[in-house]
């Protein structure tokens, strides 16, 4: 592998469209190819460079091919990687691709053990065409290009014009020179690299580190900032995560438990206002039964003085209901009135039902001579129940 094929790898491995046909493997493996020429093939085809811009942009992220176990021919070959890019070189079109060591660790491990031997390994092109012209020479020159796949085969139609020219893997030292200082451990001597080109940790590397280090020729103190320093990365990235995860699960929560809060306090506050509503309502129905239960006693009074004044305006007596629904008449139960009453002849007491039983409590004066004292005795008695007299001592 020589000096100039590594650095044109480390140069397109640092730009953009390289890296997005990479899969982040701990270890992946790269490889830079010539994909074609303007010459024509053993098969009497070629291309113009007019038709390599078409061939270049339709080729980014397309497959690159392989059948499984062996070198073959297209058929039958399935793919192994893609398509990183492809930039024109003169008369030839250069590309760089990657191979899903993830997906095929001993397709990506033959291809860099092949390498790695001398042997010369040929790829072959897949392109679909619109049209072609045919020169004096019969060959058939492809127009409106399109590029499907770049294919590693075993006889190739370009008779070993287009091969594999370099193969490098992640972390290799064409890949390492295109990263920053920041992706090392020890920045200003570029040493134990655990960033990849997209600035990403690689826990793997890390793990690397902390085994490989104290095997170096560095000093003891040396190595062991360097073991500590890759394993607080290695555990504090590890703790970070779980602490991120604790840290979005709590904010979740907190999420879900203030709107709970806030929907009881939305709860609380019509439950409160309902509340005062009802004591509002509960008040005001007291004040109207209360004022019920004064008319109802009221209406009651003034119907027991009705039937009291009438009692005794059958007996002659006229009294005005006033008096009769003054505070201590109304205290008087009807038993009673009508007891006084009877006592003073003015109204009879209900026979008893049965003759034998028929019994006088109190004799009853029925003369009509005696009305008149009967008279002046309940206004004598109503006036002593107005102002009782007080016992001499």
């Amino acid at each position: 592998m020589n000096e100039e094929s590594l650095n044109f790898i480390a140069e397109i491995l640092s730009e953009e469209e390289a890296t997005a046909g990479a899969l982040p493997d701990t270890k992946s493996t790269w490889i830079k190819f010539i994909f074609t020429d303007d010459g024509p093939n053993a098969n009497k085809q070629g291309v113009h460079k007019e038709e390599f811009d078409n061939l270049i942009t339709t080729g980014v992220h397309k497959p690159v091919k392989k059948f499984i176990g062996s070198l073959k021919d297209h058929k039958g070959a399935i793919p192994i990687g893609a398509i990183a890019k492809l930039e024109p070189d003169g008369d030839r079109i250069l590309g760089i691709a990657n191979i899903w060591d993830t997906e095929y660790p001993d397709e990506a491990n033959w291809i860099r053990d092949s390498h790695s031997k001398g042997d010369k390994l040929n790829v072959s092109w897949e392109i679909l065409y619109k049209s072609s012209e045919v020169d004096e020479d019969g060959v058939h020159w492809l127009k409106d290009c399109i590029t499907k796949a770049i294919t590693l085969v075993d006889s190739p139609a370009y008779g070993g014009r287009t091969h594999i020219l370099a193969v490098a893997a992640k972390w290799s030292p064409p890949y390492l020179e295109q990263l920053p200082d920041e992706a090392f451990i020890l920045t200003e001597e570029r040493l134990f690299p655990y960033k990849d080109s997209d600035g990403k940790i690689d826990p793997k590397q890390l793990e690397d580190i902390i085994e490989k280090a104290p095997q170096s020729n560095l000093p003891n103190l040396v190595i062991a900032s360097v073991v500590k320093k890759a394993e607080n990365i290695l555990y504090g990235r590890g703790n970070m995560e779980e602490l991120q995860t604790k840290v979005e699960n709590l904010t979740a929560e907190n999420a879900r438990l203030t709107e709970k809060v806030r929907q009881l306090e939305v709860s609380n506050a019509e439950s409160s206002d309902a509340v005062g509503a009802l004591g509002d309502a509960l008040t005001e129905l007291e004040s109207l039964r209360a004022f019920k239960a004064n008319i109802e006693t009221q209406a009651a009074i003034a119907a027991q003085a009705d039937s009291r004044a009438q009692k005794l305006s059958e007996a002659g007596i006229t009294i005005t209901k006033e008096d009769l629904i003054s505070e201590k008449w109304a205290n008087v139960d009807d038993a009673t009135f009508d007891l006084i009453l009877s006592v003073l002849g003015l109204i009879k007491q209900p026979e008893e039902s049965t003759a034998s039983t028929q019994k006088k409590v109190f004799p009853t004066t029925t003369s009509t001579t005696q009305a008149s004292d009967s008279v002046s005795k309940l206004r004598q008695m109503m006036e002593e129940r107005r102002n009782p007299k007080k016992d001499d001592k």
